[in-house]
């Protein structure tokens, strides 16, 4: 028993991007990668290179979706979107590492069979995200600045999501969503002058400093923060 040679296929790889802006409106960014199996630089030898077929993808967006209402609204809503996936199919079967996974797909007795080998074999990952970071109404030119105005809230959602199945894991979903509500309000200061009028203070170069003696009766700003954070996580194993 003797090897007379080596499985020496090559592979190849490719990635693209995309980039588009629409005005102030929406940018879009994506981008695909693909790699097969055999593929390594010039200097790896047959075993050092990939033995798995890697797909990726990545899409993402930002919209300004208060362009499209009316400006006098003085609304500020930011949404972002992005989506990508991840399938990387090994070149031997891990349930059986010596078995190449085509081969064991041929073996296979119906096409849910052959289905199943190639679904557990195959590492999958989806993540998933959308968020309104920001939300909040801008105020007017000439509009008074009062505790309570709309103006003085900002709202923020997230909601993110991955799933993923491998061959220990059948199923996994992780969900997350945030929600935030911020408040912040800078009163106008009222300032307390006690010696602004004493005539005799202003007249003495050594207590003049204090005739600009103030204290400001009210806090400079005040804020406060609410949020609400939701998980979810489910897993099933093989």
């Amino acid at each position: 028993l003797r090897m007379s040679d080596m499985t020496n296929k090559g592979g190849w790889a490719a990635v693209g991007t995309v980039d588009a802006k629409i005005a102030d409106f929406a940018a879009v960014s994506a981008s695909v990668n693909k790699q097969t199996m055999g593929f390594g630089s010039i200097e790896q030898g047959p075993q050092e290179r990939s033995r798995e077929d890697i797909f990726q993808y990545n899409v993402t967006t930002a919209v300004n979706a208060h362009q499209v209402l009316p400006k006098k609204w003085n609304l500020n809503i930011p949404f972002s979107y992005s989506v990508s996936e991840e399938k990387i199919t090994p070149e031997y079967d891990p349930n059986d590492p010596d078995v190449r996974l085509e081969t064991k797909m041929d073996e296979a007795q119906s096409q849910e069979e052959r289905k199943q080998i190639k679904d557990r074999a195959i590492e999958y990952t989806k993540r998933t995200s959308v968020n309104f970071i920001g939300v909040n109404k801008q105020r007017g030119q000439n509009q008074k600045q009062r505790f309570y105005d709309v103006e003085n809230l900002t709202l923020s959602h997230s909601f993110n999501q991955v799933e993923q199945h491998n061959f220990e894991v059948e199923q996994m979903l992780d969900q997350q969503a945030r929600s935030s509500v911020d408040y912040a309000f800078a009163p106008k200061p009222w300032t307390l002058e006690p010696f602004k009028k004493a005539e005799n203070l202003k007249k003495n170069r050594y207590l003049k400093l204090f005739s600009d003696f103030n204290v400001n009766l009210l806090p400079t700003s005040i804020t406060f923060k609410s949020d609400v954070l939701r998980q979810y996580n489910q897993q099933k194993y093989r």
